[in-house]
């Protein structure tokens, strides 16, 4: 009897290791000749608000996000503190690149990135204090108001059903839109699975995943949604792609308006991040199938977000002008 289970339980394995082979396959080699037709994003380092630049080094940044058709650059600009304000020794140079990039780069939209870790995860932002969530706001109207094109927060982790968020994105909105400036969000990923993030949140605290209903929540009350597509967790490379493209579709299908997918470039190993699996070649080919499946139409809607600058090789640079930027 023992020797009969043992034979199944080969047979089931080496069956669904077959698959897994056919299943890369399928996905590595029927990749759809779809390319950028909307907006792409690109996550900077901090030294470009904190540290003096030469003219040549700011006309270099300059003819790189030209040539990745870049639209919206995040330049790090924080952290907050844990009242939400950040010191103004940290963005000190932030004018000096504000000037360089208007004159360099006048169509690509500058917004400052600014994040720390929330409080209900062990943080230091308590965003279910009125007066913190006034001051990330008032230090928010600082920077565009300095010539910021729009506000990028990445405070993390935001679990699921968090009104606190959603209430900071609202009264945040009504100060970019009086400006005339953009306001864009790092989105958790919406869950591929229903009720897969409270399954995952019994057994760890920090899942990457919300609900869908409350990431379309998000999305309402932003004008740009970056996802953060990795640290999924994903074992192989078919699975994650597929985990990319649901999320295009879904997103876009269910009313997201400027979807920024985001493509990992970085190489640590994490326990939801294996680079072997989630890296630009595989992001890429995730969210091209997705976009794929889209009227055409709707394809301006999605666009690529690296992170980040700092970590994305020439080769890797090389894959995303191939795969996502084309003859263009």
């Amino acid at each position: 009897m023992l020797k009969k289970l043992f034979l199944v339980v080969i047979c089931a394995a080496g069956v669904f290791l077959v698959s897994l082979v056919f299943c890369e396959c399928i996905f590595r080699f029927h990749v759809p000749e779809i390319y950028s037709e909307g907006g792409n994003a690109l996550w900077l380092k901090h030294s470009w608000v904190g540290d003096r630049h030469t003219p040549d080094e700011y006309r270099s940044l300059a003819a790189r996000l030209k040539k990745m058709k870049i639209t919206d650059a995040y330049f790090h600009s924080g952290p907050f503190n844990g009242n939400g304000t950040v010191n103004r020794d940290r963005f000190s140079n932030a004018p000096e690149l504000i000037k360089n990039m208007k004159k360099l780069a006048p169509d690509i939209r500058l917004q400052a990135w600014l994040g720390q870790i929330e409080a209900k995860a062990g943080g230091p932002l308590d965003l279910s204090s009125p007066a913190t969530r006034k001051n990330i706001i008032d230090t928010s109207c600082k920077f565009m108001d300095m010539g910021f094109d729009g506000i990028h927060y990445d405070i993390e982790p935001i679990y699921s059903g968090d009104g606190d968020f959603l209430s900071l994105l609202k009264d945040t909105r009504k100060s970019t839109k009086s400006r005339g400036k953009v306001l864009s969000v790092a989105a958790h990923k919406p869950e591929p699975v229903p009720n897969i993030e409270s399954i995952l949140r019994k057994f760890i605290s920090y899942t990457g995943y919300w609900k869908r209903s409350y990431f379309l929540d998000v999305a309402r009350e932003t004008d740009q949604v970056a996802v953060m597509s990795y640290d999924s967790g994903a074992p192989v490379p078919f699975l994650y792609g597929n985990l990319v493209s649901w999320i295009t579709e879904w997103s876009v299908k269910n009313g997201v308006q400027n979807l920024y997918v985001g493509v990992p470039s970085y190489d640590e190993i994490t326990g939801g991040h294996n680079p072997r699996v989630e890296n630009v070649g595989n992001a890429l080919m995730g969210l091209k199938k997705g976009a794929s499946k889209l009227k055409p139409g709707d394809r301006k809607k999605v666009g690529s977000a690296i992170y980040a600058d700092w970590t994305t090789s020439d080769e890797e640079l090389g894959i995303y002008m191939k795969e996502w930027i084309g003859n263009q």
